[in-house]
């Protein structure tokens, strides 16, 4: 009998085949998982659901096909628990956000701080914002905890405007807060009823591959644009950033991401990356923020290159927004 890997390996060119529909072309997209079992200890159901499993954590994978294992259904459990608690999260008000200051890399002061998510659960602990925000992103939750942070950032900046005044906010919002209809305006009426110019706010873009091929996106990113809100691409060169999104974003400013400055004097590749980045931003008139700086060495690098901006350990960790604002 074949192997599985021998089985998928002969139906691949089938279901990698384009299909065409009059004067259109469509590729199909698909995740295959794959489970076995002795069925005199379990039923076909089980073996599919098992299987199903293991297909929607293929999607995460760079291989053709996943095998089932264990983990993976106990993993299932915590992320359904983790999306349970969460919506109570939201409701309740039980998130709260720190701050990391933003430095001028040539003068070394403040201009600018990172509001970060925190999420602390009464039995769970202190929750990752890695596991949380691609969980939120995934089951549609993101868009009503971008809006309790920015009722929570924005509260905060009305009651300390005085301290706040000629520095500015970058809050993350998902891509897919971007695909809502009216996602735009009513982040604008929002800033008028608390009395926050958006000229004071950074809105930073994660995920940005659904921005390519969504016009409500863009559009909505130009109204906000348009309203005095800077944009920023977050994690560039990572993940799903691309330059078509500075394309079609046409953002304020680019985030390098730590990725490429982590190991940056001692890596040369890192290095022409990252030089090659902050020309190309030079080029288009685009800041370039770089994330993750911890050593003396990657900054004295970014800052020969033209980096306009750093955030890292080397400077500040996150901290409260009273901390912050000691700082300012």
């Amino acid at each position: 009998m074949d192997s599985p890997g021998a089985i998928i390996e002969h139906l691949e060119p089938v279901l990698n085949q384009t299909i065409h529909l009059r004067q259109l072309e469509f590729q199909q997209l698909f995740s295959i998982g794959v489970a076995s079992g002795d069925l005199n200890t379990m039923d076909v159901t089980m073996l599919y659901q098992h299987a199903q499993l293991a297909a929607r954590a293929n999607w995460r994978s760079t291989h053709l096909w996943s095998p089932y294992q264990q983990d993976l259904q106990s993993r299932q459990h915590r992320q359904l628990m983790l999306v349970a608690e969460m919506s109570k999260a939201i409701r309740n008000h039980d998130f709260h956000f720190e701050i990391q200051p933003k430095i001028v890399l040539s003068t070394g002061q403040i201009n600018s701080g990172e509001v970060l998510l925190r999420w602390h659960h009464a039995t769970l602990g202190w929750v990752s914002p890695a596991d949380f925000i691609p969980l939120a992103e995934h089951v549609g939750l993101i868009y009503q905890l971008t809006q309790l942070v920015l009722h929570q950032v924005l509260s905060w900046m009305q009651q300390h405007a005085n301290q706040l005044h000629g520095t500015t906010l970058a809050i993350n919002i998902s891509a897919r807060d971007l695909l809502q209809q009216n996602f735009a305006t009513g982040v604008i009426e929002l800033c008028k009823g608390y009395g926050i110019s958006p000229r004071s706010i950074v809105l930073e873009i994660t995920e940005t591959s659904v921005v390519s091929d969504s016009g409500l996106a863009v559009d909505n990113a130009a109204l906000l644009r348009s309203a005095g809100f800077s944009l920023s691409i977050d994690d560039f060169g990572a993940g799903y950033s691309s330059m078509q999104n500075i394309h079609r974003l046409r953002p304020d400013e680019i985030k390098i991401d730590r990725l490429f400055v982590s190991d940056l004097d001692s890596n040369p590749t890192n290095q022409t990356l990252c030089r090659s980045l902050i020309q190309l931003s030079l080029d288009l008139h685009i800041h370039t923020t770089a994330e993750g700086i911890e050593t003396e060495e990657q900054l004295n690098l970014l800052a020969s290159w033209g980096c306009h901006s750093g955030q890292g350990y080397f400077f500040h960790r996150p901290m409260s927004p009273d901390e912050y604002l000691g700082l300012l």
